[in-house]
């Protein structure tokens, strides 16, 4: 990819949109967040063939839940890519998608604590 000069918004790797909304919410020992992350979409490698279709636009939503009840503690469930959104195609990508720009992780759920001294 060395050698592209001059890119535009929209151009090749080149999202003229990114933005993330969030949103979150507290009762008593609990807290939750929502994230809905977007990427806009964008135009292919021209250098492949120029009138290959633009690359989609992906949209994926973020969910955490803590539970701060215990002293010192905090306990954390939480989903990334909560609708198992798979990245958008781009042909000449060895996987199929662009890592540069998009993910390729699928719905991932985890736990997690945390303790301060």
């Amino acid at each position: 990819r060395a050698g592209r000069i001059e890119t535009v918004e929209g151009d090749y790797e080149q999202p003229e949109i990114r933005w993330t909304l969030t949103g979150g919410w507290a009762l008593d020992d609990f807290n939750a967040a929502v994230a809905v992350n977007y990427i806009d979409g964008y135009r292919q490698d021209s250098t492949i063939d120029p009138s290959l279709p633009d690359v989609d636009s992906m949209t994926t939503v973020d969910l955490t839940l803590n539970y701060l009840g215990v002293e010192n503690t905090k306990l954390t469930l939480g989903i990334t890519n909560l609708f198992d959104e798979d990245p958008p195609f781009a042909y000449n990508e060895l996987f199929g998608y662009n890592a540069d720009v998009h993910s390729g992780l699928g719905r991932f759920v985890y736990a997690q604590a945390s303790y301060k001294f």
